[in-house]
């Protein structure tokens, strides 16, 4: 009996000593390198966690690899310094923070770090009061951004890929002036839009259909101008141009409502003849001028028949680049009592051009031409009581 309890006690013995072995086999050591870089390392696991700095350099490069193992993390309050301006974060490294520590927190002076395509996860508040930060890159790849992890920033502009899909609640606090770069069909965006936060587009756009903003001329194109409903940024295509008009065509002059006919077609020194005029006005100007399409033409002529009939017609104005009046322009016009010519170039005035106006009517002309114009107007129809005046 005395052997079979030493026995049992023996094995109770080795029992525990045996689980007190197996529970202390685990455990972790800081350590710092030559260039301050403090690491915390695992005997049960094959990875190193960097978890401070105490060098003085503005520019760091974290090391990939410590006593043979990948660095895999950044823990601790590793930039917590005003030297550090610079820093570049190896690839393998798949987490920056945690839930305790701001890795990049004020009052840090970082400009720039350089994250690695095997970055997941980046941690609350890692980025927080970086206010020399102006912009980062994050990776294809990052999945997880942490609440507070850029907050009280400021000037940001920040890129976040297709591969993030977890933002934890504001993730910019009190940061001033972001701008968030993304695709438009990103989670990022919808974020942003969200949080009414500044948004750009980065390779791809979801234009509207467009609108034209400059509408095309005969010798101009036009611009049709797209916006993008995702991040409000536009683009520009050009409107082909109209052509200039044949001659022989049909103008129709929108204010007015007179109605022109090319008889010389041309960008520049093209001219017109004025055909139809609009006879519900009482009072009409012939102009000098008109302009179709962003091309100007000279009013150079009257047609033939062009107010003929016309009973509501009192007063016309006949513009100075008017050369020639066709036959029967005016023909029984009664009610026209005052006519007045601004044109020293008239040459022509047709058969019965001024037959049937008001007998008490007056043509009035320039005072250089009075005599020449007594010669031209004689025997176009009207009678003898019109009088031709200076």
């Amino acid at each position: 009996m005395k052997t079979i309890k030493w026995l049992l006690g023996l094995c109770l013995i080795i029992l525990v000593v045996c689980g007190n072995s197996s529970s202390v086999q685990a455990y972790s050591s800081l350590h710092v390198t030559d260039d301050g870089i403090e690491y915390e390392s695992y005997t049960d696991k094959d990875y190193i966690a960097i978890t401070d700095y105490y060098g003085e350099n503005e520019t760091v490069i974290i090391p990939s690899e410590l006593d043979g193992k990948p660095v895999e993390s950044i823990t601790g309050s590793f930039f917590n310094t005003r030297k550090i301006k610079h820093c570049v974060v190896p690839e393998g490294v798949t987490r920056i923070g945690n839930d305790i520590h701001w890795v990049f927190r004020e009052p840090t002076s970082i400009e720039t770090v350089s994250l690695p395509s095997t970055l997941k996860t980046i941690g609350e508040g890692v980025f927080a009061q970086c206010c020399n930060m102006s912009a980062i890159t994050l990776p294809e790849g990052l999945t997880s951004i942490g609440g507070g992890a850029f907050a009280k920033c400021r000037d940001l502009n920040i890129t976040i890929p297709d591969s993030v899909t977890t933002i934890s609640g504001n993730i910019f606090g009190n940061t001033v002036n972001i701008t968030v770069y993304a695709n438009s069909n990103s989670y990022a965006r919808k974020y942003a839009n969200q949080r009414r936060i500044k948004f750009s587009c980065l390779n791809t756009h979801d234009w509207d259909k467009g609108a034209v903003t400059t509408k095309p001329t005969a010798i101009k194109y036009g611009i049709k101008t797209f916006t993008c409903t995702a991040c409000k940024t536009t683009k520009t295509q050009n409107v082909a141009k109209l052509g200039l008009p044949r001659n022989g065509k049909s103008l129709t002059e929108p204010t007015s409502k007179n109605v022109y006919k090319v008889t010389k077609s041309a960008a520049k020194n093209g001219t017109v003849e004025l055909t139809k005029p609009n006879k519900s006005k009482n009072s009409i100007a012939v102009p000098d001028t008109v302009t179709f399409d962003g091309v100007t033409y000279k009013v150079t002529s009257i047609s033939k028949n062009a107010f003929k009939n016309n009973k509501k017609l009192k007063k016309v104005t006949i513009g100075k680049n008017v050369s020639k009046i066709n036959s029967s322009a005016f023909y029984g016009c009664k009610n026209l009592k005052t006519v007045t010519i601004k044109s020293t170039q008239l040459k022509t005035v047709g058969k019965n051009a001024f037959r049937g106006v008001n007998a008490k009517a007056k043509i009035k002309v320039p005072k250089s031409r009075l005599k020449s114009y007594k010669k031209l107007f004689a025997k176009k129809g009207q009678k003898r009581t019109v009088q031709i005046v200076k």
